[in-house]
């Protein structure tokens, strides 16, 4: 049923498919414990890999300490829904380097993008921050290019949260199959039927194609949330950085100099963070 759904949706966006909802979720994505492979053709069919426990609990602890010291302040304070929420960059954070050269992480890219994978800048790093509206992460790609589908696409985003071990998982949620759309328009009637839940909490990773449809629950919780993008250098990845900085003000500023020299030592500096020209 899966493979018959992803080669549907190569071709067109139907909303009168639905996956069988008898399946098993191992089926749709693969939640991969450490030590085990990868299964690449369910990443790629699916869009969507959940990393189990491989952030040690002692490193987040250390890590939601620092963000409550550091992030929880008026600089990056947000009012949405008469709700308070912190969200910046983590090249405004002291562990930020740290987080993003995570060799657990890296060690899982390596394996889906390449060896010669960098950090491109479209990050965050927030507290109380959800966005549960249905949505992918093209925005820039559909205000600099429209429809237009790159068929050579490794750009993968990294979502976890930070959250104590004793507290409520959180939930992620994800539209199987959605980035192989031949359209960059979203069918909300399918995205809402077809949309599957998996719990991102306590040291598990998420690794998703920014073109899937996806979505988060409202907060019901205290929420620490770190989001990081990877990708090969080459100019499509450049015109991205380039435009969401420029145009759409996120992202980390390739003025952060210390910051990008510490991703440098670690060989996740971007080359074009020194060629920037501001649009």
């Amino acid at each position: 049923m899966f493979q018959r759904l992803i080669t549907n949706l190569k071709y067109y966006f139907d909303s009168t498919l639905q996956l069988d909802k008898n399946h098993d979720l191992n089926e749709i994505c693969q939640f991969l414990l450490p030590s085990a492979n990868i299964d690449h053709d369910l990443y790629k069919e699916s869009g969507l890999l959940v990393a189990r426990n491989i952030l040690d609990i002692k490193e987040i602890d250390l890590w939601r300490t620092t963000i409550e010291n550091e992030i929880c302040r008026e600089d990056y304070k947000f009012l949405h829904n008469k709700k308070n929420y912190w969200l910046t960059n983590l090249s405004n954070l002291s562990v930020g380097t740290d987080i993003i050269s995570n060799e657990a992480i890296l060690d899982i890219l390596d394996e889906l993008i390449g060896t010669k994978r960098v950090f491109v800048g479209h990050d965050s790093v927030s507290v109380d921050y959800s966005v549960p509206g249905l949505h992918d992460d093209q925005n820039s790609h559909r205000e600099l290019f429209g429809e237009k589908v790159y068929e050579d696409f490794s750009t993968t985003r990294v979502l976890f949260n930070l959250n104590s071990p004793n507290s409520m998982p959180q939930r992620f949620g994800f539209v199987p199959g959605s980035h192989l759309r031949a359209t960059k328009k979203i069918d909300y009637d399918f995205a809402k039927r077809n949309i599957e839940w998996v719990d991102v909490s306590h040291g598990s990773v998420v690794f998703f194609d920014p073109r899937v449809i996806h979505s988060a629950v409202a907060g019901s919780q205290k929420k620490y949330m770190v989001v990081l993008t990877y990708d090969n250098e080459n100019q499509y990845v450049k015109d991205i950085y380039d435009y969401t900085f420029s145009e759409r003000g996120q992202g980390t500023s390739p003025k952060e100099e210390l910051f990008w020299k510490k991703l440098d030592e670690k060989s996740l500096k971007p080359k074009f963070i020194d060629s920037f020209n501001e649009l």
